[in-house]
């Protein structure tokens, strides 16, 4: 692991963002309770930043946590707030920003005032990582109405998505597609306040396909719904790590979320 001491040159903006991370005991992060057979899958947008000596905690949390539910949670790391690079920032010579100005839009939607936080299914308060275990088990006993599925194939540059709802009962709502990547390396503050440059950044928030919110739809009962969407690669993403995250929400919170990986057709001949 490549660690390098706390920049000079970076000390007056990391104590600035210090202010704004929240400080959990490590016996308070993670609890583990009895086994549940999830009725539907939950999304957990995470709102994080490089510079923030938590989130490293709060992304741990998550790994954590999909271990114990598997593909019913959908965790979205969202980088927003002062302690986040934009992407193609050059104040800091060799810096990989994760920022985007979408996700400034998801964090004050959301609330956040401190990172990391995190809300479950748009549905829960904004929260400490402390406490996503427990909105999730919750979220995870409650049922929908909407059966969510999703492909998404690669041919070079090109990424075909494909989208099917079903409704056991009229819905109306937006329809929203993000873009994920998994296995990004970028500079992190860590809890000790040192620098890991060489930190593999998961789950995190590239961008949306059909408009930061989303698109209106109605699903008539009993009918499919069927969206197709075309997007291009960018040239900072790994199309091999990169997945599609589908979810249905109103004002009533997200209805269901699916995650699919991007299938890469060149990989697979």
């Amino acid at each position: 692991m490549n660690k390098i001491l706390f920049p000079l040159a970076l000390g007056l903006t990391f104590t600035l963002t210090l202010a704004s991370c929240d400080d959990i005991s490590p016996d308070d992060r993670y609890i583990e309770v009895e086994a549940i057979e999830p009725q539907r899958a939950v999304l957990l947008e995470e709102f994080t930043g490089q510079l923030c000596v938590n989130c490293p905690l709060g992304h741990e949390t998550i790994e954590k946590l999909k271990e114990q539910y598997g593909e019913a949670l959908v965790a979205v790391s969202i980088h927003a707030g002062g302690s986040a690079f934009s992407i193609g920032e050059d104040e800091i010579a060799g810096v990989v920003g994760l920022r985007l100005d979408e996700g400034e839009t998801y964090a004050s939607n959301a609330g956040a005032q401190s990172y990391p936080s995190g809300r479950v299914n748009r549905e829960y308060s904004i929260a400490n990582y402390d406490t996503w275990g427990t909105d999730i088990r919750e979220a995870l006993q409650q049922t929908s109405t909407v059966e969510l599925e999703a492909s998404a194939t690669a041919d070079g540059d090109d990424i075909t998505i494909e989208v099917k709802a079903l409704s056991s009962s009229s819905y109306t709502g937006n329809l929203q597609v993000w873009v994920v990547e998994d296995g990004i390396v970028a500079m992190q503050l860590q809890p000790d306040s040192s620098v890991d440059l060489t930190y593999v950044h998961n789950n995190v928030f590239r961008g949306s396909v059909n408009g930061t919110n989303g698109e209106a739809v109605s699903i008539t009962s009993g009918i499919y719904l069927t969206k197709t969407y075309e997007i291009t690669k960018k040239d900072n993403w790994n199309i091999d790590n990169l997945s599609i995250v589908v979810f249905l929400y109103s004002t009533a919170g997200v209805e269901n979320v699916v995650q699919v990986a991007v299938e890469n057709e060149v990989t697979n001949q």
